[in-house]
């Protein structure tokens, strides 16, 4: 895990990608197999699958004159759709042929060379927007700080005690835009499951160890491989969980800036948790887990890019200020 990391870089898929410098020969590196060019891509076009459904193809826009703009239009269609109603969605905007297209199959397959995962991985995919979550080996004891069991115990109504010596299942998740947006990330998420084999409940959490969060970024000419370490996973989480449950600053912003990217129902159910929240309770923290556990609840691919990118933001100052 790294701990320094590179900030996401915001991307308008309206805009086209074009602010960089040409590499001189000593700053090129060889690209990991999962990144494409755009500018080695033939006049054909690249077309590639990610996990036999979802399909994209990346095309080069010439001129009335025939002659190569030097840009690219995005073309995505889902598998799953017979075909006879199947149809390519096209994206807004350009891209420049400075961007690197990542697949992220390959890109997964990259990922199991460091860290063993367990079963298939869980796709979850929009027009232009696909996460990868697969669980791994290693598991870890999140539930050994109280504020932890309170704050699920509030998000789901089930008694903290049912959370004594429950293992939790550390999760890879990736995250992937093909329209603009620079980077794709690799965060590191948990899994666990409580109650009977009669009936049991799912807990998620996405965004306790947001700090430890990688990019790799589509648009820089030193694009390295893939780089995972789940040794100190559990040292992470307990010193994270130290920092995020005594940040209050800023903290009603923060409330309300990711009450706003859930949808209606979501929302209401978040704000009514906070409200009631006692005051002493009103830290990082306990939003994190109210944020991830409903998110679970109601998942979808873009809610998911919308919360994660604003919160990757607030738990980058928050650990900034701890740093000072």
């Amino acid at each position: 895990m790294t701990e320094n990391l590179t900030a996401l870089i915001n991307g308008s898929p309206e805009q086209e990608t074009t602010e960089e410098t040409v590499p001189t020969e000593d700053s090129v590196v060889e690209r990991p197999a999962w990144a494409v060019h755009l500018q080695s891509v033939p006049e054909i076009g690249h077309t590639f699958i990610e996990f036999a459904r979802h399909e994209y193809h990346f095309q080069q826009v010439k001129d009335p004159s025939g002659v190569d703009t030097g840009k690219f239009t995005v073309f995505y269609r889902d598998l799953a759709i017979p075909e006879d109603r199947r149809k390519w969605q096209t994206m807004k905007g350009l891209l420049s042929g400075m961007y690197v297209v990542a697949n992220v199959e390959e890109f997964f397959r990259n990922l199991q060379e460091q860290i063993q995962t367990v079963g298939a991985p869980h796709i979850s995919g929009s027009s232009f927007t696909l996460t990868c979550d697969a669980a791994t080996s290693t598991d870890i004891s999140i539930f050994d700080d109280e504020a932890v069991r309170l704050a699920f115990e509030m998000v789901t109504g089930i008694e903290s005690a049912s959370f004594q010596n429950v293992r939790s299942k550390i999760h890879a998740t990736i995250m992937n835009s093909y329209d603009g947006s620079k980077s794709i990330s690799l965060d590191y998420t948990s899994s666990t499951t409580v109650g009977t084999a009669d009936n049991p409940r799912k807990l998620r959490d996405y965004f306790i160890l947001t700090n430890h969060s990688q990019h790799f970024n589509h648009i820089t000419h030193s694009l390295g491989a893939v780089a995972a370490d789940l040794t100190n996973v559990q040292q992470y989480f307990i010193s994270d969980i130290s920092i995020l449950k005594n940040h209050t600053a800023g903290i009603d912003i923060h409330v309300e800036q990711i009450a706003k990217r859930f949808r209606k129902e979501p929302k209401a159910r978040f704000v009514s948790l906070w409200e009631n929240l006692p005051a002493q309770n009103r830290n990082m923290l306990f939003l994190l887990v109210f944020a991830s556990q409903i998110l679970s609840e109601n998942y979808s691919v873009n809610q998911h890019k919308d919360l994660r990118q604003y919160i990757e933001g607030a738990v980058e100052k928050v650990f900034a200020t701890e740093n000072v």
